[in-house]
């Protein structure tokens, strides 16, 4: 799904505001720096764009989670916490990787009393959002729900979460929360939104997905990307300064053509080239990619 990431005028004063193209942290950035109170908050009459709420998961999605996504670590949680941003119309937040603009919506877990540990958060794969001069970053319009994993058996945990949230023009924000996990609710296995998410957390592509590297001109690489069944539909690559994304394009036979640009050391790619969006028949996939990279 590709959606428009431009929009209205500015909300709030413009000093709380700033262009989405002219969000400066680039997407690899470990986490976004702090942004001071005249760069990014929004005013006290109107309030966070973006509020948070907590739930936990039912045991039996976070069964159904582990064993699809081949997660040993995940049936082993005590939890696993969704932190759902309830975004307002018109308006978004981003990946794991941003894109071409924008930060990364970051969660930072922590057990309170060294009685357990919080896991790796997981991204459901996004949508790509195309702004007005065409770049293309990727994220959620309007609500969306990350999840964090929890081991042992912590009476709490503390969530430190920053995000930027967009229109055409973006506001920096974040939220601290301090969650009782006894008390923590538990989420409605029927909520269409959470059923959502859970499915787009990636899986292995395993053999569903084939590729192969294809020499282009100058210093580009293309992936071609097919499918055993179905078609590849989109591609959401992860962010790196040494094998650069440079654009994706159908190939015949519903396949899809990735090209990277390679600028460093082979050690220091990334694990995987990021999610590929799988459609067969009614079934839609997104599926982790982590092929091995072209000798130099």
């Amino acid at each position: 799904m590709t959606v428009a990431a431009g929009g209205c005028k500015s909300e709030g004063p413009a000093s709380d505001t700033k262009p989405a193209a002219a969000a400066e942290a680039k997407a690899e950035a470990p986490e976004a720096p702090e942004a001071s109170p005249s760069e990014a908050a929004p005013s006290e009459e109107e309030g966070p764009k973006v509020q948070l709420a907590f739930s936990r998961v039912g045991p039996e999605q976070q069964a159904a989670l582990a064993e699809r996504t081949g997660d040993a670590k995940l049936a082993e949680a005590a939890l696993l916490l969704a932190v759902r941003y309830e975004v307002p119309e018109g308006w978004h937040i981003y990946w794991q990787n941003p894109g071409e603009t924008g930060l990364r919506t970051q969660i930072k877990a922590q057990v309170a009393d060294g009685s357990g540990e919080a896991g790796e958060t997981l991204y459901p794969a996004p949508d790509a959002l195309v702004g007005p001069g065409g770049q293309v970053s990727y994220g959620w319009h309007e609500d969306a729900v990350l999840f964090v994993p929890v081991f042992g058996e912590t009476p709490s945990v503390d969530i430190d979460s920053r995000w930027l949230v967009c229109r055409e023009s973006c506001i920096r924000e974040k939220k601290k929360a301090s969650l009782s996990l006894p008390e923590l609710a538990q989420a409605e296995a029927a909520d269409p939104l959470l059923a959502d998410m859970l499915s787009r957390v990636p899986e292995p592509a395993a053999e569903r997905v084939t590729g192969t590297w294809r020499a282009e001109a100058g210093k580009d690489s293309a992936l071609v990307l097919q499918a055993e069944a179905g078609a590849v539909e989109a591609f959401f690559p992860f962010a790196s300064d040494a094998a650069l994304f440079v654009a994706s394009e159908a190939e015949a036979g519903d396949g899809l053509a990735v090209r990277y640009r390679f600028q460093g050391a082979r050690e220091t790619f990334p694990e995987g080239q990021g999610v590929v969006r799988w459609k067969d028949g009614e079934t839609t996939r997104w599926l982790t990619l982590a092929l091995p990279w072209p000798e130099a």
